[in-house]
């Protein structure tokens, strides 16, 4: 068998989960609601097999299904039941525009978006944009007060590695020896810096070994 013929028959394969997936319920419409994409978009996963990673995990998400198996066809069907029985819970409708992205650890941030994001194993939550986001946007916790009150600790930032950054953006930068920060990009005299907004901590040179993987583009906060 040809690579070409492989991946359609794997492609064909796909569209048949899909479509299983979808008749578990809810409706097209809610599943498409909660996905924040059209009632459109999820026909066209149904006939061409094409579906982004994102949006396979809440299309899982939503229909009560195992997102292994969606992917791939391996392992239980179901997440709700050892018998593969449709789903119990129903879809709190949500307002269009919004959408999910997937809250990754910082390790998973990293690889995702050195890796073309790639659907991450462990990947348990998923949180609420308010706004649109790129199919590869994700979500990290942060863990420190260096931009406070900008970006709080505990916060979710949503990091976006396809949108180009501008001086003044909160940027997600990986350095040489493997760690990793969220700072505000600025420039003074053609030099660049990172700046935390917490004028406690010292503003640094942004290293010519360093790598932007993404920008902040919004930050949500939960108190439980």
């Amino acid at each position: 068998m040809s690579i070409q013929t492989d991946k359609k028959a794997q492609r064909e394969a796909l569209k048949l989960r899909i479509e299983k997936a979808l008749a578990r319920g809810p409706s097209q419409t809610e599943v498409a609601t909660f996905c924040g994409v059209t009632d459109q978009a999820v026909s066209g996963w149904k006939t061409t097999g094409k579906i982004g990673n994102t949006s396979l995990r809440l299309l899982a998400a939503a229909t009560g299904t195992n997102p292994a198996w969606l992917l791939t066809g391996v392992g239980p069907e179901s997440i709700d039941s050892e018998n593969g029985s449709a789903p119990t819970h129903s879809l709190t409708p949500v307002r269009q525009g919004r959408t999910g992205v997937p809250l990754l650890t910082w390790d998973q941030a990293i690889s995702a978006s050195r890796m073309a994001g790639e659907v991450q194993e462990g990947v348990v939550e998923y949180i609420r944009a308010d706004g649109p986001v790129g199919e590869r946007a994700y979500a990290v916790t942060v863990n420190d007060d260096t931009n406070e009150p900008a970006i709080p600790a505990r916060s979710r930032a949503v990091i976006d590695p396809d949108v180009a950054h501008r001086p003044n953006d909160y940027v997600f930068v990986l350095f040489a020896d493997g760690s990793a920060t969220i700072k505000q990009l600025v420039q003074d005299g053609g030099a660049t810096y990172l700046r935390p907004h917490n004028t406690r901590y010292p503003i640094r040179p942004l290293p010519a070994d360093a790598l932007i993987l993404g920008v902040v583009i919004e930050v949500t906060q939960r108190f439980r």
